[in-house]
């Protein structure tokens, strides 16, 4: 499971959780190109496979023992189905059930999700579709009712991803996109 571009984000766990030598190390320092962000998200898959092997008394080497295996392969569908738990609610503003069930099988079955999900759930593909989801989410809550708790999942959805991918700071200008399209008065926007 821990291949290719999941070797290096794996980098930030075995040099910092548990005192390893990077995979592959270039200088005197352990550097890599990848940020850090899948390495966050796959903690909560280390935590569950570090407390099944712990009960069942198995060597806790992440890189090779099954059940962390295992749990790190099923962790690109939860994310992948969170993402699309967000989407769903997204929709049920505008769709009926139907048509939000069409549009979630197109959206898993009909792009490269499904592929990541199953052949390279380590990548940053269905994270970054949940994280993305969830932003949105709460990006269009702001403009139901502004609350603490918006903001706040706005922020760390938005950190997150940028955590991932640097360059998916981009989706924060969506919040304003949004509201300069709204056909809405002025002086309504202006009380936003």
């Amino acid at each position: 499971v821990i291949i290719t571009d999941a070797m290096f984000y794996h980098e930030y766990i075995a040099v910092y959780l548990y005192g390893m030598e990077p995979y592959f190390p270039r200088t005197e320092e352990p550097v890599t190109k990848y940020t850090m962000g899948m390495a966050v998200t796959y903690m909560p898959s280390i935590v569950v496979g570090y407390i099944l092997t712990e009960i069942k008394g198995i060597d806790h080497d992440y890189s090779r023992n099954p059940i962390y295996q295992r749990i790190l392969y099923y962790s690109g569908f939860f994310y992948a189905l969170i993402g699309l738990i967000f989407l769903r609610l997204i929709l049920k503003k505008w769709l009926d059930n139907f048509v939000i069930i069409l549009v979630l099988a197109v959206i898993f079955f009909g792009t490269n999700l499904f592929y990541y999900v199953r052949a390279e759930p380590l990548m940053a593909h269905a994270p970054c579709f949940a994280f993305m989801t969830a932003f949105l989410y709460y990006s269009l809550k702001l403009f139901d009712k502004v609350t603490l708790k918006t903001g706040i999942g706005m922020g760390i959805f938005l950190a997150l991803l940028t955590l991932i991918r640097p360059t998916n700071i981009i989706v924060a200008i969506f919040p304003l996109i949004y509201f300069f399209t709204q056909k809405i008065p002025w002086s309504d926007k202006i009380k936003f």
